[in-house]
């Protein structure tokens, strides 16, 4: 027998694969848990670190979402103050997965205020929040409900086009993408 024809031993040749691990990809034992997850029954009751795995997203994302609004129902028992544990029932997880579906990307950033998908979108009077000393601070339909309630009470809606707002003077603390940033002399 030739070096070339001589076979690896079966030892050799054997992989965990537990131990493949492809960037960008879920590893095994995520894919397995994954699989777990979306055959658990409506009822079931999840830890945040399982719901963000299920939602694909960051355990600080599902926090910044419960803090902020616009995410998935969740419980958290009334006695034990602002530590207590947060829970989600399968069932949200699922309702709220399925009302981010989209069917492409700019259908994505059409829903989240994110693009124009006409010249007249430009000119179509939308809401901005101003504050009392006429300054411009965000458009009102990004954000969420809490976001909206704080701002409700110290900013008022105002009801102007894109290309009027760009003209405006705007708050410091928001400055949007689309603003041209003010030429100096």
């Amino acid at each position: 027998m030739t070096d070339m024809a001589m076979a690896a031993p079966a030892s050799a040749l054997s992989i965990d694969p537990a131990s493949i691990q492809i960037p960008g990809l879920p590893s095994l034992q995520e894919i397995l848990l994954l699989d777990a997850l979306g055959r658990m029954p409506d009822e079931s009751i999840l830890e945040p670190a399982l719901a963000a795995l299920y939602l694909r997203v960051s355990e600080q994302t599902l926090a910044r979402l419960r803090s902020e609004g616009g995410g998935p129902d969740y419980s958290q028992p009334k006695e034990g103050g602002r530590n207590a544990k947060v829970s989600y029932r399968m069932e949200d997880l699922r309702r709220w997965h399925r009302s981010g579906k989209v069917s492409s990307t700019m259908e994505a950033a059409k829903s989240r205020g994110l693009c124009f998908s006409s010249l007249m979108d430009l000119a179509t009077p939308q809401p901005f929040w101003q504050s009392a000393a006429g300054k411009l601070d965000s458009p009102a339909l990004l954000g969420s409900a809490s976001r909206f309630d704080e701002k409700s009470a110290v900013l008022e809606i105002v009801w102007l086009s894109v290309i009027e707002a760009m003209g405006m003077p705007w708050s410091d603390t928001k400055v949007p993408c689309c603003r041209a940033e003010p030429k100096s002399s």
